[in-house]
């Protein structure tokens, strides 16, 4: 091979070696997009994104894309980012080269017709409205004209006139509810001068009314979108009662319609909600605006634990045990084998469960092998919708506390 040749492939492989280093793609799980554990990542995407001029690709569902949006131009506020919409519960974001700004030249000339078009409006000069005549001032109490009303147009004296002469000729007349009461002037001008009807003034309709109704066209729009977005299109299995729902069920609320994802697995699941459910329950956890997830089963569907009674706080303080205590509980609970990790309250997380014996607590964590036990030590808050008591025990059921 001639060294022309080796030269020009070299600066081949250069180019596109080159072009490579700028494609970077960043894929995230959903739980540690959640989490924010992937926040560093994400701001240094936006980083070298903002360095380089380019532009920043999410491929995410939609659900999240705001999110993802808003966390990057959180770092680079001035770098470009375009959305795409994906299936799976997780996060993909590439950089791509950016487009070119358009210019600016023809941006500077654009208001100059505006303002043509502006000077060219003959506003002032238009003949005097009729709904303007309340505006001329009438004294009260004897009904004459007053001086600022004698200085203005012949038109808008008359109406001034004809005014009082209205409602002299229907004194049973009743103002409508809500509206002050005017003072009855004495009669003005010719007695027979003809009466001009005056409008009552009512309510304007109220947000409710003025809404149309969903019809079953729009309701089966929303199911096929639903369907179109977490089961390919395909039909959904059926209908759910609120007391069949489980734990890591998800339900989208679009309209009157709740749509249930479940994933088990590979598999996906799309259900409707069959019967009224109260989304204030101490089981659903609120992870968007109109997103939650099931983090218990829904024990008593009739009388539900609100998330609002876990407004006052109870406060536990758990302490390590003394010597006799401390055996009699690892009897119990870790087959009289000694527990030596401790826990505070703060390392907490979802899936839990602690037992509380006086003001101690042993927390059972499970492994691939088992059960992990730990001492608890510290302050917490039982009362805190993150804590659900479940029967003898408290079971963590959110991410953080």
């Amino acid at each position: 091979m001639s060294w022309s040749r080796r030269f020009s492939v070299f600066g081949v492989v250069c180019a596109l070696a080159t072009g490579a280093s700028y494609a970077q793609d960043l894929a995230i799980d959903g739980k540690d997009f959640e989490s924010g554990a992937a926040d560093a990542k994400l701001a240094e995407i936006a980083r070298q994104a903002a360095a380089s001029g380019k532009t920043v690709v999410v491929t995410t569902p939609p659900y999240w894309q705001t999110k993802v949006a808003n966390k990057i131009r959180s770092v680079a506020p001035g770098v470009q980012v375009k959305t795409s919409d994906a299936f799976f519960e997780n996060v993909l974001v590439r950089i791509v080269d950016g487009e070119k700004p358009a210019k600016s030249e023809p941006v500077a000339t654009a208001p100059k017709p505006v303002e043509k078009v502006a000077e060219a409006a003959p506003v002032p000069k238009l003949a005097p409205r009729v709904e303007t005549a309340p505006a001329v001032p009438v004294a009260p109490s004897t009904g004459k004209v007053t001086e600022a009303a004698a200085k203005a147009e012949p038109a808008q004296v008359a109406i001034a006139r004809l005014a009082p002469a209205a409602t002299a000729a229907a004194p049973q007349a009743k103002p409508p509810a809500g509206a002050a009461a005017m003072p009855a002037p004495s009669a003005l001008g010719n007695a027979s001068a003809p009466a001009v009807e005056v409008a009552s003034i009512s309510p304007p309709p109220t947000v409710a009314a003025t809404r149309p109704a969903m019809t079953a066209a729009d309701i089966a729009a929303i199911k096929h979108a639903f369907e179109n977005q977490f089961n390919l299109g395909q039909p959904a299995s059926g209908d759910i009662r609120p007391g069949l729902l489980r734990k890591g069920d998800e339900i989208f609320i679009r309209g009157p319609v709740r749509a249930v994802v479940r994933r088990e697995r590979s598999r996906v699941q799309l259900f409707w909600v069959d019967g009224e459910i109260n989304l204030e329950r101490a089981e659903l956890m609120k992870t968007d605006a109109n997103r939650y997830r099931v983090d218990e089963p829904l024990r008593d569907v009739a009388n539900p634990s609100l998330r609002a009674m876990h407004s006052e706080p109870k406060m536990f303080t758990a302490h390590i045990p003394a010597a006799k205590v401390r055996a009699d509980m690892e009897r119990h609970f870790n087959d009289a084998k000694i527990i030596t990790a401790r826990m505070a309250p703060v390392d907490l997380r979802y899936g839990d469960l602690f037992y509380v014996y006086r003001n101690h607590a042993v927390v059972f964590r499970r492994t691939e092998l088992g059960f992990d036990r730990y001492w608890l030590e510290g302050e917490i808050d039982l009362n805190q919708s993150g804590v659900i008591k479940s029967g003898d025990a408290y079971r963590i059921v959110s991410e953080k506390l």
